[in-house]
């Protein structure tokens, strides 16, 4: 039983099980997820029945401000929202046909379509469901650098994400 009611628990349990499964194929998504998970795996670790995958990191340095004698937010400024908790997402993209993949862009392709839907579903609900005061994307990065490998295009993107909290009532 847990005593203590942790917000980033919260928040990365929301992610996964309200946010993240909306990138299920319909409208106005382009890819329906095999994998999401909170686990680390390499791209070449993956079944191809688990393209496309999202992989939820949350082994970031957060900074705090303390507001009030058991009050703090997460960042260093109290009204800025690109200061929370960060959140890391790395999603894979295979495509199967080992032709001139980087000439003709359709790896490329594949890893905007999932970029996009990335940031739709993060911006479906900015509070997380009541559980932050909002959330920032701060970068983004798309890397070929596994298609000499099998044919994988990883998108990556980070945000902050914002919330208050109050040690003294047990949330974290």
């Amino acid at each position: 039983m847990a005593y203590t009611t942790s917000k980033r628990e919260t928040i990365l349990a929301y992610l996964l099980d309200t946010t993240l499964i909306q990138i299920d194929g319909s409208a106005p998504y382009n890819n329906d997820l095999s994998l999401i998970s909170r686990n680390f795996v390499y791209p070449e670790d993956l079944r191809n029945d688990q393209f496309p995958a999202l992989i939820v990191l949350d082994d970031f340095v957060t900074r705090y401000t303390q507001m009030t004698a058991n009050e703090y937010t997460t960042g260093t400024n109290i009204n800025e929202i690109d200061q929370g908790m960060q959140i890391g997402l790395a999603g894979y993209v295979k495509i199967n046909s080992p032709g001139d993949q980087v000439l003709t862009g359709d790896l490329s392709t594949e890893m905007n379509t999932l970029h996009s839907d990335i940031i739709i579903a993060m911006h479906a609900d900015t509070s997380l469901g009541g559980n932050c005061m909002g959330l920032s994307l701060i970068s983004s990065h798309n890397s070929l650098e596994f298609v000499q490998s099998g044919n994988y295009g990883v998108v990556q993107q980070m945000y902050s994400i914002k919330y208050d909290f109050n040690p003294g009532a047990n949330v974290t």
